[in-house]
């Protein structure tokens, strides 16, 4: 039956009971009423629409998000589901959060290996490098806060630390000597940008957008952006000179808080030697540790060579402590140019 009213009947099934005989058509069902000792059952239109048990599952489509986003929320129900004509896809009310959570196969409510990308690069913005960079990847992997995930493709995004908000910096201004980690943010319909932001776990985020992803991070130095290359969980950077040039005999802290972020796992290095040779071997090691419980890296600076040395060579490093390496030599008759160069998450 094709209702007119939300109480009328759209399906029935008519038994003819014991006597085996239909004593009631579907004319005398349709105005309510059961004859002889037949059995009906049937739902109106009100129980297709919100099912048994009173909860809305369907409402009736609308052509953009946008439409959907402007629906009175005083009428929704928890776990409404509306089709976005469009985009033919499906969203569900949630009520918690007071959202359109997108029902489709980019977005799942398990928890999920986090910061995930396709070809991701960071890069200084050719126009604006000390205060801008670029972002591109062919994919990556978002969270909200209740660990729904959701697939963004083709990120392209420039982000500037003197905006605020969307591609630009959270909350606050601009400072100095800071480190920036870099964002990729969506909202439910998959709109999507980047964001700057001194926190590394928990951005502020702009209006309506409700998912996140951990990219990176640049050091603001002297409110300037630092040169950096990064190419999926690999950066380069413009270097950073530390001199070492004293005996240290137990393994000291070098501080490298200004060459590599909080969140970087391993530290990249270059070290220069160039001293006039001193008469017996000179060592240089280097630990993620203190007690070099991590294992240790040892370099030997001269074999008597001649009245001159001049020896380079790069390493990378365990950062088992975030900023922290640790170092020791055996002479202090020997300069060490020591240079930071890059990191991997």
């Amino acid at each position: 039956n094709n209702p007119g009213a939300m109480g009328d009947i759209v399906l029935a099934v008519i038994s003819a009971g014991p006597n085996k005989t239909f004593d009631t058509t579907c004319v005398d069902l349709l105005a309510g009423t059961v004859k002889g000792d037949d059995g009906a059952r049937w739902v109106n239109a009100n129980q297709i629409r919100q099912g048994v048990g009173g909860t809305v599952y369907f409402g009736d489509p609308v052509s953009t998000y946008t439409d959907l986003a402007a629906l009175n929320t005083s009428g929704l129900k928890d776990g409404e589901l509306r089709i976005v004509k469009d985009t033919n896809k499906g969203y569900i009310w949630k009520s918690s959060t007071s959202q359109w959570i997108e029902n489709s196969a980019s977005e799942s409510s398990e928890a999920s290996i986090r910061n995930v990308y396709s070809n991701l690069k960071i890069f200084n913005n050719s126009v604006s490098p000390s205060s801008k960079l670029d972002i591109t990847a062919d994919e990556v992997i978002l969270f909200d806060s209740s660990n729904k995930k959701k697939s963004i493709t083709d990120l392209s995004a420039t982000v500037d630390i003197s905006a605020s908000g969307v591609n630009g910096l959270d909350t606050g201004s601009e400072a100095a000597s800071t480190w920036y980690h870099i964002w990729a943010i969506a909202k439910a319909d998959g709109t999507k940008a980047g964001l700057l932001s001194t926190s590394a776990t928990a951005p502020t985020m702009p209006s309506g957008y409700t998912f996140k992803a951990y990219l990176g991070a640049v050091y603001n130095d002297n409110t300037d952006f630092i040169s950096i290359y990064q190419l999926g969980k690999e950066v380069k950077r413009k270097e950073k000179y530390y001199a070492i040039t004293s005996l240290v005999s137990t393994f000291t802290l070098l501080d490298v808080s200004p060459c590599v972020p909080s969140t970087a796992k391993t530290g990249m290095y270059d070290v220069y030697v160039a001293k006039v040779s001193p008469s017996y071997n000179s060592y240089m090691w280097f630990s993620p540790t203190a007690d070099a419980a991590y294992g240790e890296k040892k370099a030997i600076f001269s074999t008597d060579m001649g009245s001159r040395l001049d020896i380079a060579f790069n390493f990378s490093l365990l950062l088992a402590e975030p900023q922290k390496i640790y170092y020791k030599n055996n002479t202090g008759t020997v300069d060490v140019n020591f240079y930071c160069t890059g990191w991997s998450y």
